[in-house]
């Protein structure tokens, strides 16, 4: 977050806009180490990558190299990250 925050501010983002990131892609990043290594013998990598794109732009990115694993039947109070993001 804090890396986030430091680039968000960097490139001139205002805070809403900078909190609005940071909880998009965390959410994006707990969806893929929950997702893809849970349950994993050995914990997997991830990638984050942001970048610019022309004056009102940012492409943002995650990824992983695990297995994507479905929600359950039942979610519970849990499970809505995607809507979010």
């Amino acid at each position: 977050r804090h890396t986030v925050a430091r680039w968000a501010a960097e490139i001139g983002l205002d805070p809403d806009e900078s909190y609005d990131l940071q909880l998009a892609l965390g959410e994006a990043a707990a969806n893929a180490a929950e997702h893809a290594y849970r349950g994993a013998a050995e914990p997997g990598r991830m990638q984050v990558h942001l970048a610019r794109r022309g004056a009102t732009r940012i492409a943002v990115s995650v990824r992983d190299g695990g297995r994507w694993r479905p929600p359950p039947a039942d979610r519970g109070h849990r499970g809505r990250g995607l809507q979010l993001i």
